[in-house]
């Protein structure tokens, strides 16, 4: 019980710690429409997360894996590739921030 709060707990500091560093770095494209940083931010999470969702779906087509389709934390029925999909979408910027401040040492 207490490890699935832990996960849900993590999710959710690593969802809000995605949306900062994609506020911050102000991935944002030119638009029409009036939007603050934060509904930009979440807007591109969910397309990225969606990206990957779609894309493992397919691999997993593809290759003919069986996974379990749904998984169960702390009574909530969650998808495993969904939830491994915005996994990956939220620790994303993380990796990408990590990777420049390499570059800038390296140079």
């Amino acid at each position: 019980m207490l490890s699935g709060l832990f996960l849900f707990a993590g999710l959710v500091c690593c969802f809000l710690c995605s949306v900062f560093l994609r506020m911050r770095h102000g991935y944002s494209r030119e638009a029409y429409v009036l939007s603050s940083p934060f509904a930009e931010a979440v807007r591109q999470l969910v397309g990225v997360a969606g990206g990957i969702y779609l894309s493992l779906v397919m691999l997993t087509g593809f290759l003919g894996l069986n996974l379990p389709e749904r998984v169960i934390i702390q009574q909530m029925e969650l998808d495993p590739l969904a939830l491994f999909a915005i996994g990956l979408a939220c620790v994303q910027p993380m990796l990408l921030n990590c990777w420049h401040r390499l570059a800038e040492r390296g140079d």
